[in-house]
């Protein structure tokens, strides 16, 4: 029985871990996709800023409207290697609101037309576009670091639609660094807090387990004992003096039953009250347990009516354990 309860509480043990770790693994999940999706926005700001602070204030609705000249690409030649260059951005590229290219790092691109569609449609339209990239560029060796691909709306003064559209690349890496330290300090807390809900959960199952067991047991126990003396009742007695016989029977072998009550336990009850009878039918127990073997079994049958199961005994030893039960009552 306890391998029984053992086993129950191991499933559920086993389950509800199981369970655990698949909702632990979603929160994850959503905790990082999330977290990604903040660390790109966070990137796709910056790169935002990078156009307000550093390439709008250089341009001029109708510079936007035409090709810009030497002198003005020269502008943006001093920005992109001064001051963009420490800030990180590895590619720059200017396009009207018709997609042609007014300006780009590597000058030979400066003229070429794209067609406006897909992130940089979604920019003209107003709408900053951005993705994480590993392709190579200047000064980049392929694959060797991930970066930022932003298509940022350039959106002057006392206009209401974009003007152009600015493409730069910003490394990834800090954003990506944040955003994994994020990772694992929520994963961490997240585990954390699963593994304690588990272990509260395994201990309310396994505390309420341990409880129904005992009221089992419990229920079992009172169902075969007499909830007075602690004996055999009845029904037990009968049980066990069936087994006796069927064993009795197939080994050729003997067994007794000697039965007994008290004299005058009527008159106990009346003048000294249920109490005292109670209490003498207690202390008659305890001494015909004292008086028997460990395979014998003693029962209280009703009132004061008391049986004993001898069953590996023959006459001679119910004799003997008659007069050893007298004895035990001549004190």
């Amino acid at each position: 029985m306890r391998l029984s309860r053992l086993t129950l509480t191991m499933k559920f043990a086993a389950a509800s871990a199981v369970l655990m770790a698949l909702i632990g693994a979603l929160l994850v999940h959503e905790v990082r996709d999330q977290v990604r999706s903040r660390s790109l926005a966070s990137a796709s700001r910056a790169a935002e800023l990078v156009a307000a602070t550093t390439v709008d204030p250089e341009l001029s609705a109708a510079q936007l409207q035409r090709p810009l000249n030497a002198a003005e690409i020269g502008i943006i030649d001093r920005d992109f290697n001064g001051g963009l260059r420490r800030l990180g951005v590895e590619e720059l590229v200017l396009y009207d609101a018709r997609g042609r290219v007014l300006y780009a790092n590597e000058h030979d691109e400066i003229g070429h037309v794209v067609a406006p569609e897909g992130h940089l449609g979604e920019a003209i339209e107003g709408r900053i576009q951005a993705e994480i990239t590993t392709h190579a560029h200047v000064g980049v060796d392929e694959g060797s670091e991930r970066l930022l691909e932003a298509y940022v709306p350039v959106t002057l003064a006392g206009q209401a639609r974009p003007a152009g559209v600015l493409e730069l690349y910003l490394p990834f890496a800090p954003y990506e660094k944040a955003a994994n330290a994020d990772i694992r300090r929520l994963t961490g807390l997240l585990v954390v807090g699963l593994a304690m809900l588990w272990l509260a959960l395994f201990r309310v199952v396994s505390r309420a387990s341990r409880t129904l067991t005992r009221q089992r047991d419990e229920n079992k126990h009172l169902a075969q004992h007499d909830p007075l003396t602690g004996l055999a009742n009845r029904a037990l007695f009968a049980d066990r003096t069936s087994q006796a016989l069927r064993t009795a029977e197939r080994k050729s072998e003997r067994a007794a039953i000697l039965l007994m009550d008290l004299d005058r336990f009527k008159e106990v009850n009346d003048t000294l009250g249920h109490h005292s009878g109670d209490a003498l039918l207690m202390q008659a127990a305890e001494r015909l347990r004292g008086t028997l073997r460990g395979i014998d079994t003693v029962a209280r049958l009703g009132g004061d009516e008391f049986a004993v199961l001898l069953p590996e005994g023959d006459e001679t030893a119910a004799r003997a354990a008659a007069a050893r039960i007298q004895l035990a009552f001549e004190d």
